[in-house]
């Protein structure tokens, strides 16, 4: 392979760069080696948060058009930065950060100096928690993809059970480490050692990179491949053709006040101080070779009189600032801010951008773009749904939908009840949108008997399934529970020895089951509560919670918040009942299902006129997913055992184990 000149593009070549159509968020940012990265590759670094003030400068001086939060992470609200972005929960694409991981224990125990404040650059600070403070975010933002940066040493000796592992062990608790902890936030999760000088950085810099994708994505995460047949880019390719720089090669001169400078003088190309001194200390001075790149360049190197360094392979000095630069791949026109030990301090705690562009274009190729591909396939699929059925809520139209608001938000009152005969068909009428108002719930159950197929078979397989997980004295929860009709036989059996919730958000539904209620000897048992399950009090020793037909109704980014919930109310050992309409797993086995649902409906007295009006009026409302989406949620919520009870075409029903 023919090895082509040593190129590092400047910043107008690097703002020049096309947007690929993703965008990404920086915490820990420093002077924003990553994300010039980022940019190289295309992406658009929407925000950035550093509290370093030095970093600050100079990430402000080259990323124009960057939002820069100077916050303390551990102050920041998911929801703040995304009111920033003007992105909502699960729409951003790439989350970046290089949190410190010193706050993870061995063996189950703190470091002696954890909570301690301990100096960090130009700061006094507590970081044995920020890896925490990540996590934290990545838990509220729920971006699709995120990268965590660290050093390569996490992977090694004991650090190694910081990190944890790849692969379960089962005799060997991880529930504490890095990748666990990451895990049991609701992604996939796998962790590399790249090397940058495999990927066009005249340096030899072996880092730990952490991706993970988000569950409901069905992607794992992907790393760049090292090119063994790639060139490997050595000092002289980086730096032989920089000239006049009689100013920094003065800034980058030794003090002959320093003791260092003696044992400089002594080193040969590749060779370092502990070779000379009588102690065997000074292993960290090294004078770096013409035709190898250099070695790591870290952030202490440019300290003034400090025993260690990249030592020229000619001078008694470190490498200037613009040959730094050349050989950690920033643009010749990157600004630096600070005196020489500050511009070098910067350059040293940041990720080559090279090696960053590799990583982002890598995500990019194997997991955003497939992301997209597999929108594009449901996109269709929710065109021809709009035409026959109900539409699949995805990406590109969630802010279409955002208008709609949820059935977790309270109705407006209506009046009580009245006892009437029951219509046939709700009273919705043309370019209305649905609502569970009083024509809706005064003909609710018969309008499921004649909807829904296999109805009451359905019902049966719910109390026979959910008695066997009732514990005594345990509570039961139905979360939209509409008229009571799927909690009904778990009262009317255990209302002896159990509590039971009913959430419903609808004031005619949630009217009905108080007057219904409030008749039966036992009603003190039965607590109904008109709001959402979001904003429900839940008794934490439950035992079974219900959603028939429910949750899909809520709007799609509420979802997982919703079945966080659901999971942490669960005693252990408890069981979530959950049934949904569904999305065939492609466009034409989705229509031929429709097609026989409506076969279904039209044999119990519906017309076309009636399933048409139907179809218009929860569109944006009744919001269905694929069933493999619903499994990947309730296993990225955390539960350990998800199995289907009961299927009929595009209805389904799980049971989840916690």
């Amino acid at each position: 392979m023919i090895k082509e000149k040593y190129s590092i593009p400047t910043m107008e070549d690097i703002r020049r760069i096309e947007w690929n159509g993703y965008n990404v968020i920086s915490t820990f940012s420093g002077c924003g080696g990553s994300s010039l990265g980022y940019k190289m590759a295309g992406y658009k670094v929407l925000w950035a948060n550093e509290f370093i003030p030095a970093a600050i400068d100079t990430y402000k001086a080259n990323h124009l058009g960057t939002i820069v939060n100077t916050s303390d992470i551990r102050k920041l609200k998911p929801e703040e930065i995304l009111d920033e972005i003007g992105l909502r929960v699960g729409d951003l694409d790439l989350f970046d950060g290089s949190p410190p991981c010193a706050s993870f224990s061995m063996s189950g125990k703190r470091e002696k100096l954890w909570g301690e404040v301990k100096k960090y650059s130009d700061t006094e600070q507590r970081v044995d928690d920020l890896f925490f403070e990540y996590v934290r975010l990545v838990r509220g933002l729920r971006p699709k993809v995120f990268m965590a940066e660290n050093v390569a040493g996490l992977d090694m000796g004991k650090a190694k059970d910081i990190l944890g592992r790849n692969q379960q062990n089962f005799f060997d608790d991880q529930s504490d480490t890095i990748l666990e902890t990451l895990r049991s936030s609701g992604y996939k999760v796998d962790y590399r050692i790249l090397n940058s000088k495999y990927f066009g950085v005249a340096q030899s810099r072996p880092r730990l990179f952490i991706i993970g994708v988000r569950n409901d994505l069905s992607l794992s995460p992907s790393f760049p491949f090292k090119d063994l047949s790639a060139p490997i880019y050595t000092l002289r390719d980086a730096i032989e053709d920089i000239k006049d720089q009689e100013e920094e090669i003065e800034r980058a001169m030794i003090d002959s006040k320093y003791e260092v400078l003696k044992w400089v003088k002594m080193l040969k190309p590749g060779e370092s101080g502990d070779l000379y001194h009588p102690n065997g200390s000074y292993f960290s001075l090294k004078r770096i070779e013409w035709d190898k790149p250099t070695p790591t360049i870290l952030q202490s190197h440019g300290r003034p009189g400090f025993a260690c360094g990249a030592i020229h392979p000619e001078e008694d000095r470190p490498l200037t600032i613009p040959e730094l630069k050349r050989v950690h791949s920033l643009p010749e026109d990157f600004i630096l801010t600070g005196d020489f030990s500050k511009q070098w301090e910067r350059v040293g705690r940041s990720v080559p951008p090279l090696l960053m562009k590799a990583l982002a274009l890598n995500i990019k190729e194997n997991i955003l773009d497939k992301i997209e591909q597999t929108e594009k396939t449901q996109i269709d699929i929710l065109e021809e749904t709009q035409k026959s059925d109900q539409p699949q809520n995805l990406r590109q139209f969630q802010h279409a939908y955002s208008h709609i608001g949820s059935v977790i938000e309270e109705k407006k009152e209506k009046p009580p009840i009245v006892k009437e005969e029951t219509p046939q068909i709700d009273k919705t009428q043309p370019g209305e949108k649905w609502e569970f108002d009083k024509s809706v719930t005064d003909c609710f159950e018969n309008m499921l008997e004649r909807s829904i197929p296999q109805y009451d078979v359905m019902r049966e397989a719910v109390f026979n399934l959910g008695s066997q997980f009732v514990r005594p004295h345990s509570t039961i929860i139905d979360v939209g529970c509409s008229k009571g009709t799927a909690i009904d036989p778990f009262i009317n059996t255990y209302h002896q020895d159990n509590n039971f919730i009913l959430i419903e958000p609808s004031k005619p539904m949630y009217e009905y089951c108080k007057n219904k209620y409030n008749k039966y000897p036992y009603k003190h048992s039965v607590d109904i509560q008109n709001t959402g399950i979001l904003d429900a009090k839940l008794s934490s020793d439950t035992s079974l919670i219900l959603s028939i037909l429910t949750i899909q109704f809520t709007p799609i980014e509420y979802r997982l918040e919703i079945l966080d919930k659901i999971y942490n109310t669960l005693s252990f050992d408890g069981a979530f009942i959950f049934v949904e309409k569904v999305l065939g797993s492609g466009n034409e086995l989705n229509k031929k299902m429709v097609n026989v649902y409506h076969d279904h409906k039209k044999k119990n007295g519906y017309t076309q006129e009636d399933i048409d009006r139907k179809k218009t009026s929860l569109e944006g409302v009744l919001v269905p997913v694929t069933a493999s989406w619903n499994q990947d949620m309730l296993r990225s919520t955390g539960f350990k055992k998800v199995d289907c009870f009961w299927r009929w075409m595009n209805f389904t029903g799980w049971i989840a184990l916690k």
